[in-house]
């Protein structure tokens, strides 16, 4: 019999978790977790101009893209 009452003890127990595990608020979701993502569309590319240089040693084309070598240029306008 003793084991009988410390079953039903321990089964009221675990039937009183239970159901005290299921109360309390309901919490209002954040603003920003239900925040409606907006997608933009992303502009097409747009060439680069030509760069313009008074140095044709820091300018290189390979394949019709122009290359710009700026330490050359930072070093030719240091030593003036």
């Amino acid at each position: 019999m003793k084991i009988g009452f410390r079953v039903l003890i321990l089964l009221a127990g675990a039937l009183l978790l239970l159901g005290a595990a299921g109360c309390g608020e309901k919490e209002e979701p954040d603003e920003q977790s239900t925040r409606v993502i907006r997608i933009t569309i992303t502009p097409p590319p747009t060439a680069t101009p030509v760069p313009i240089t008074n140095f044709p040693k820091a300018l290189e084309e390979k394949n019709g893209v122009i290359f710009v070598n700026q330490y050359l240029i930072d070093q030719e306008t240091k030593g003036r």
